[in-house]
């Protein structure tokens, strides 16, 4: 079965969502130069308010799902952000290849694809020599990981887990200079975990999803897991582009 197969990761939606706050949006248009008029291609919905807050930037949503899309249109129109955001119910891996570019694609608590298949294919949505590309993705942050832990997220993912600087190499593999990182620490993970189970709770789907089993992992691990989630930002690059920390420093 190949890793593509085990994809998307389906994490807590709305509020739940890993990185989509503004803390993290203030973040990403610092690093990434995001102006008015800058546009940018957003997985999902969920960090569409603090974009708007924090930015000026033109905003294009990507949700495959019809709920969730009209939901965001619903929450887009009562703020009266039409005229900056446009949702279309097209997923990431059936975006058009002859779309127009993004100085900005970010999935931001968004996992749809391996890491190295998203690095691949959303490449082309980024603007040349200066576009970013911001990828969530589960790493290990632990040297020792029990043996439980290792095949969870090796089934969960289709291969092991990496460590957030192996990521960043296939970042610069994939044509991208690295440029920032975040991780969920303890507490950030733990709320997520606690946030996501009494939203479980609360909406009383009877069927066990992979989040659950993960969720369950961590109770039993006594939140030491070993593993969280982390929020990769990469800078496109071309052939005999100065690197970008070399212009910085003058």
């Amino acid at each position: 079965m190949s890793a593509a197969s085990h994809f998307p990761l389906l994490l807590p939606k709305g509020d739940h969502r890993p990185f989509a706050t503004g803390e993290v949006v203030r973040r990403l248009v610092h690093v990434g130069g995001l102006e008015e008029g800058s546009r940018v291609l957003l997985a999902g919905g969920a960090a569409v308010l603090p974009f708007c807050s924090d930015s000026r930037a033109q905003l294009v949503v990507s949700e495959p799902d019809a709920d969730e899309a009209a939901r965001v249109r619903g929450q887009v129109a009562a703020e009266g952000l039409d005229d900056r955001v446009s949702v279309r119910s097209v997923a990431l891996d059936h975006w058009p290849e002859s779309a127009e570019r993004f100085h900005a694609v970010a999935l931001l608590g968004e996992v749809p694809m391996p890491f190295d298949v998203a690095v691949k294919q959303l490449r082309q949505l980024v603007v040349p020599s200066g576009g970013r590309l911001a990828l969530t993705y589960p790493v290990r942050v632990s040297r020792e990981l029990s043996e439980e832990v290792q095949a969870f997220w090796r089934e969960r993912l289709g291969e092991p887990l990496r460590w957030p600087r192996e990521l960043f190499m296939a970042l610069e593999r994939g044509g991208f200079e690295s440029e920032d990182a975040l991780t969920l620490d303890e507490h950030a993970l733990e709320a997520l975990y606690a946030s996501a189970g009494a939203h479980r709770v609360e909406a009383g789907g009877p069927e066990v999803t992979p989040f659950d089993r993960e969720l369950a992992l961590h109770r039993a691990q006594a939140g030491r897991t070993g593993v969280t989630y982390a929020l990769l930002v990469g800078r496109r690059k071309e052939s005999g582009d100065v690197p970008f920390t070399s212009r910085d420093r003058g």
